[in-house]
């Protein structure tokens, strides 16, 4: 009897499985995706080894300059700094108070401070009735984008 590697053509056994695993774009680096994301990384940015030559190894030359004043096209298409393209699309997070619950701005700011490192504090807080969340309950930041960037097109 002969095995079915020697055999033509080879059987249709687990053909296509399991399916190849193609992660949104946008979210490739955040969860469920970004274990397999992380391990397969050339799969998702393609790269390529570039090799350096046989000379000794020497420090690259530097021009160090300040990207705040670098001209760039906002969302809608008018140009602008970096600087402030940073500015005004920049969200540090939403806030959902319990019912009844009130704080302001600078408040929710003066108790990240207490106990967050520096960098994580935000400098700028929105608060919402409500996130928005999936059948299962878990919230749709792609959704939170989009508001964002909707918001960010009007006042552009």
């Amino acid at each position: 009897m002969t095995s079915y590697r020697n055999s033509d053509p080879r059987p249709a056994i687990m053909q296509g499985s399991p399916p190849q695993l193609v992660p949104p774009r946008m979210d490739w680096d955040r969860p469920p995706w970004n274990r397999w994301a992380f391990q397969n990384i050339r799969q998702i940015l393609p790269t390529a080894e570039v090799w350096r030559g046989d000379a000794p190894v020497r420090a690259l030359p530097r021009q160090e300059q300040d990207l705040d004043a670098l001209p760039v096209a906002s969302i809608k298409g008018a140009v602008t700094t970096l600087a402030r393209l940073l500015d005004d699309t920049y969200t540090d997070g939403f806030i959902v108070l319990k019912d009844g619950e009130s704080a302001t701005e600078e408040e929710m700011i003066r108790w990240c401070k207490g106990r967050l490192a520096k960098f994580k504090v935000p400098t700028a807080v929105e608060f919402r009735s409500e996130l928005p969340k999936t059948m299962v309950g878990k919230i749709l930041r792609r959704k939170l984008r989009e508001e964002e960037l909707a918001k960010e097109a009007k006042a552009g």
